[in-house]
């Protein structure tokens, strides 16, 4: 199977070099994007690199580059640490040591979900989930200075190993996920239910094994919070300076989920404006939040209870900051999403084909407007 992964991974890296060497033929950077590049940081780096820095990565890289300011404490500490890490063992580029990060943490995902996958189905079913995994059409956020890859290694292990029951590892791995993402966050309920379903949520037998089974380690997971709200109020004077920071994004307040959806019915139905390209990204926002919560209540009933907890409660987190943005690339780090899409074509060769197909149509739309400077997501 090692071989076949490899080529997946090599695949996955082949056809994402071809779409962006491709897409300046038919698309020109907008002006307003210039500012989002990721040459804005290494304005010597090679095209076929500073593409996969745009936007978020151009915030990553420069946290690495000058420190936690501005804006930046949105922007939780694992992956810039990293980055920086890299960096000075090797002697190479931030960018350089980004990208090699998201390609590594890539490939051993691939091994991680297969193992995983392995625990309750056939090699067919964990083949075709890294397949889709691979294809995703916003896959390429894999390889771009984006937290996606690592997150997905750090969930993925800390779930392996919470199904083996094995909970130290599940909350060390959980700890350093929660502070790759805030939304990691989410393991903490959803490995305390994969533990409550490992002993058929009987509540004699859970409280009997709370601290013989030393599920507690899953505690850690919510101290990655408190950890960098320390370091920020000990070196900024804040400990909510990372939440305070997403107002740069009108992302700093709770809002109920329902009033999201009637913002954005506002903007598409009542008010629209379809030449605009922020009009288009929206529709693509709107159809992500409502197929990844129809996947999340498929792996719920179908597939495992802890799976569709963890994947309800990571959409729900961001769904209540007042928007959908983004929302299209939240689907990444959900190991679950993809095993539900594999399960969900494996019988029809028509319907598995086909939403390959769509996948790797769409994935040459998407990959070319990342690269060029258009955000979508």
């Amino acid at each position: 199977m090692f071989k076949r992964i490899v080529g997946l991974f090599l695949f996955w890296k082949i056809i994402l070099i071809i779409f962006a060497l491709i897409a300046p033929l038919f698309l020109t950077i907008p002006a307003q994007s210039q500012q989002y590049l990721g040459n804005i940081i290494f304005p010597n780096a090679h095209y076929l690199n500073w593409i996969w820095a745009n936007f978020d990565g151009v915030r990553y890289l420069y946290t690495v580059e000058n420190g936690y300011r501005e804006f930046n404490f949105a922007f939780f500490p694992f992956l810039p640490f990293t980055i920086y890490l890299i960096h000075r063992i090797f002697n190479i580029s931030p960018l350089i040591a980004g990208i090699a990060i998201s390609n590594l943490a890539f490939f051993a995902s691939l091994f991680v979900v297969y193992k995983i996958i392995l625990l309750d189905y056939n090699k067919k079913i964990a083949w075709q989930t890294l397949l889709f995994l691979a294809i995703f059409p916003v896959s390429f956020y894999y390889n771009s200075v984006y937290t996606e890859s690592l997150y997905l290694l750090l969930a993925t292990l800390s779930f392996y190993y919470a199904r083996k029951s094995n909970w130290l590892p599940a909350g060390i791995l959980g700890y350093l996920a929660g502070l790759t993402r805030f939304v990691g966050i989410a393991l903490f309920p959803a490995l305390l239910i994969e533990w409550a379903q490992q002993n058929n949520f009987n509540l004699q037998k859970l409280k009997k094994k709370f601290f013989k089974s030393k599920v507690f380690f899953t505690f850690l997971i919510p101290l990655a919070i408190v950890t960098y709200s320390t370091y920020l109020k000990i070196r900024f004077g804040d400990f909510l300076l990372f939440q305070k920071s997403m107002a740069n994004w009108e992302q700093n307040k709770f809002v109920f989920p329902l009033q999201v959806l009637w913002r954005y019915f506002r903007v598409l139905v009542v008010f629209p404006n379809r030449s605009n390209f922020i009009y288009w990204v929206m529709i693509l926002e709107l159809i992500a939040i409502f197929l990844y919560f129809a996947l999340s209540i498929y792996v719920w009933k179908k597939i495992r209870i802890s799976y569709g907890a963890f994947m309800l409660i990571s959409l729900i987190i961001p769904a209540c900051t007042g928007t959908f943005q983004s929302m299209p690339r939240y689907i990444l780090h959900l190991f679950p999403a993809f095993l539900a899409i594999a399960l969900l074509t494996e019988k029809n060769k028509l319907l598995f084909w086909g939403t390959a197909i769509i996948f790797l149509i769409l994935g040459f739309i998407f990959t070319s407007l990342f690269t060029r400077g258009y955000f979508i997501g």
